[in-house]
């Protein structure tokens, strides 16, 4: 029979116990990486659509402030600067 020295397996037991706990941390650490790029490509992605919709809102106020202008308006000129910008 061998006989092992009296401090070997509790070394080995931390050593394994510690690459494990490196070995979790690893991968905690990776899948918070994959999580977060995730994340910011959607956010990339909603910020165009926010974007656009913004832009519309913007138009669709323009549009109906001129709507508005051309009905009130009884200055033919007025009216026919409205008609452009709507027309634009």
């Amino acid at each position: 029979m061998t006989a092992k020295p009296p401090g070997q397996a509790p070394t080995r037991r931390l050593i394994i116990f510690y690459v494990t706990a490196l070995s979790a941390v690893a991968l905690i650490s990776i899948f918070a990486q994959v999580t977060i790029e995730r994340s910011l490509v959607q956010q990339a992605s909603n910020s165009r659509v926010i974007n656009l919709a913004g832009r519309q809102r913007m138009l669709g106020q323009k549009l109906s402030k001129a709507a508005l202008a051309i009905e009130g308006s009884k200055n033919n000129q007025v009216r026919q600067a409205y008609l452009q910008e709507i027309q634009e």
